[in-house]
């Protein structure tokens, strides 16, 4: 018998608030892991209704509950992560976007693809790691698959020496994915099929870059 919604946010709530086993099958962090990507709108919910302070528990809660939209590896979970990097500068709000990238790549898909080229852009000046950890994601995946929505990250892949500069880094990193692709000229626009009507960042951040 299918759970209803209620019981499944009741089993968010419990991993939320730490209250049952913390490992193991019966935790319920596994318990929902293992009920697979139809919680992460429940999980994404809890995300953002809960409360949210620095310097209490709301912390903990809202890091536990991005930890595990990581640990699933959904691409609708990117732009919570993405907040949620932006408005802390602590290597714990800044690592569950980072467990999400490995994630993405592996999936792959058009709409992994989008999520990293949406998390490329929000961070390529303000945080450099975050930006070569994605733009050398996006490398291998061309160079397994060169899929052609993988281009609209070349746009995004410029670096510079002038305020903002995105890191030096990335110029290799433009040449080799520029490579995979097979392509000799740089595309006007980034034109994947972006989904970020939600996101806290502007779509058209990055335009600026659109010709080499």
């Amino acid at each position: 018998m299918a759970e209803s919604d209620a019981e499944l946010k009741e089993l968010v709530r419990k991993y939320q608030e730490g209250i049952g086993p913390q490992e193991g099958e019966k935790s319920p962090g596994f318990q929902l892991l293992a009920r697979g990507e139809v919680v992460v709108p429940l999980v994404l919910e809890a995300f953002h209704t809960a409360p949210w302070d620095r310097r209490s528990q709301g912390k903990h809660s809202i890091i536990r509950l991005a930890n595990l939209l990581a640990e699933f590896g959904d691409p609708r979970a990117a732009p919570a992560l993405i907040h949620l990097a932006q408005i802390g500068s602590e290597f714990t709000f800044e690592n569950p976007l980072r467990l999400l990238v490995p994630k993405l790549e592996r999936r792959g898909d058009a709409t992994c693809i989008a999520a990293l080229i949406e998390i490329l852009k929000a961070f390529r000046f303000a945080r450099p790691r975050i930006a070569i950890l994605v733009a050398e994601a996006l490398v291998r995946m061309a160079e397994r698959e060169p899929l052609q929505e993988i281009a609209a990250a070349l746009p995004y892949l410029h670096s510079g020496f002038l305020a903002p500069a995105a890191p030096l880094e990335l110029g290799p990193l433009r040449r080799q994915l520029k490579a995979a692709l097979n392509l000799p000229y740089l595309p006007l626009a980034a034109s994947a099929p972006l989904t970020s009507e939600h996101l806290p960042i502007p779509a058209n951040q990055g335009d600026d870059d659109t010709h080499e």
